[in-house]
């Protein structure tokens, strides 16, 4: 009788415990959370990979940016293992990724800005396991319940001495905006650059055209076939075909037929 009142008074005081660890973890999850370290892992050719703590961003000295060298980074997602809708944003990563959970799932892209349909083609790539993607552009990737840590592989060489420059865990709902804003401002740049190129394109054609046409005239032998577009912007059309009087220049001289490579003309 005293084991089990013993029992059960242990029973009393570990439930609440328990409830009030399960209310704490999933207030964990309410916000979003810059992560600060990762674990780095080296692979050369010819040796064994190494493992080390890192602070985020992860400076990369130049040794480690040679061909030779396989850099990866293991993330600590157990904070939100329990939600339902977590995700996990990548401000910027040094070099092309691929990105997994600790099941070997590959994560699938949540935004991409709005700028492309998502077809049944385009969810399909983005959830193959060669799913490659772009360091540079800002991604939202979305994490399986139970998730606890994320595999990223750096595929080639960093364009930047970094390997990951920021991270942060939370919410969906708290990370799709950040992620549309931080788009928006690295891509708006590039799409400011295009459109000024294409003016500048276009204007280039426009004089291009037009210095071809003048290129043509002063190399052509016939003055004649130059002045006939000119001639037939300023001249009116019944004198197009008369040549310009003088004072010396009879009637039947002055509007006589001749070629249409004349500024004036008289009236005959």
């Amino acid at each position: 009788m005293r084991t089990a009142a013993s029992r059960r008074r242990w029973l009393a005081a570990l439930l609440p415990a328990a409830f009030a660890g399960a209310g704490v973890a999933e207030e964990a999850c309410t916000a979003r959370v810059p992560l600060s370290t990762a674990e780095r892992t080296i692979a050369h050719a010819d040796a064994p990979p190494t493992r080390s703590t890192v602070t985020l961003p992860d400076d990369l000295p130049r040794p480690l940016r040679v061909e030779d060298v396989r850099v990866g980074y293991t993330l600590d997602v157990s904070r939100c293992a329990g939600a339902g809708t977590a995700a996990l944003w990548l401000f910027r990563v040094g070099a092309p990724f691929t990105i997994h959970d600790d099941a070997g799932r590959p994560l699938a892209l949540l935004s991409a800005g709005g700028r492309l349909p998502t077809d049944q083609w385009v969810a399909r790539l983005a959830a193959s396991e060669r799913a490659v993607y772009n360091g540079r552009i800002p991604a939202l990737f979305a994490l399986e319940p139970g998730t606890r840590t994320v595999r990223i592989e750096l595929l080639t060489i960093t364009f930047i001495p970094s390997g990951i420059v920021a991270a942060e865990l939370g919410p969906t709902n708290l990370l799709l905006p950040v992620q549309a804003r931080t788009l928006e401002g690295v891509v708006a740049f590039a799409d400011i650059a295009s459109g000024v190129v294409l003016v500048l394109g276009a204007l280039a054609l426009l004089l291009w055209t037009r210095r071809r046409a003048t290129a043509r005239c002063s190399g052509s032998r016939s003055p004649a076939a130059c002045g006939a577009g000119a001639a037939s912007r300023t001249t009116p059309r019944w004198c197009r075909w008369r040549r310009p009087c003088s004072s010396s220049s009879t009637r039947s001289t002055c509007c006589s037929p001749r070629p249409p490579c004349r500024r004036r003309c008289c009236r005959c």
